[in-house]
């Protein structure tokens, strides 16, 4: 049997208030969506995450910085399942409105379509200014944020782990070679080639 509707929304349109309507069908729509939300984001983002974590953990770099790391890592699930998460709120929140004749009853109240809609208009689009902001500020940020902080772990763990006559691999796409560390004037006979191109590979040399 259908849920009986609040007493407040059986009345005539102009009686109906406004700002209990609009929290009516929010908390029809919002749970699921953020239901949704969790969901996909972490069917999204945990493979990726979970490899990150492994290969950081591996290196021994220490857990607060992984975590910290993983959390930049977010921003570009966020900006695919927030729409994602919206469709499926919007479809869970008014479909059992529809399902328990809830909208039916309001329509024969008086309560016309867009007064209805009103309030799922201005959820979509502040959902839709999220994800903006997602996907043209927060995803770059966050991925200059991850690099930033690989650079420097990768530069620390290349200060003590580089050894003179040794070839180190340890940069992805480089292969870095010193002839002579000098601790008071840094290496001398560096050679830095780069591989991300196996066909073009290119060389550095700075024999000072």
């Amino acid at each position: 049997a259908a849920r009986p509707l609040r007493q407040s929304f059986i009345v005539e349109t102009d009686t109906v208030p406004v700002k209990t309507l609009d929290r009516y069908l929010l908390r029809e729509v919002l749970p699921p969506f953020l239901l949704a939300l969790g969901l996909f984001t972490f069917l999204l983002a945990v493979n990726p995450m979970l490899d990150q974590a492994q290969m950081l953990l591996a290196k021994g770099v220490s857990l607060p910085t992984v975590g910290l790391l993983l959390v930049t890592l977010l921003p570009q699930a966020l900006g695919l399942t927030i729409p994602m998460a919206l469709l499926a709120g919007l479809l869970m929140g008014l479909g059992r409105l529809s399902g328990d004749r809830e909208t039916v009853a309001l329509l024969a109240c008086g309560v016309s379509p867009m007064r209805l809609l009103r309030p799922i208009l201005i959820f979509g689009l502040l959902t839709a200014s999220v994800d903006l902001y997602v996907m043209t500020s927060l995803i770059p940020n966050s991925n200059q944020r991850f690099r930033e902080i690989t650079f420097k772990l990768l530069a620390q763990q290349g200060e003590s782990d580089i050894k003179a006559g040794v070839f180190y691999e340890g940069f992805p796409g480089k292969v870095l070679f010193v002839r002579e560390v000098r601790p008071e004037s840094g290496w001398a006979g560096v050679m830095l080639a780069d591989t991300h191109d196996p066909g073009r590979p290119s060389i550095t040399l700075a024999p000072f």
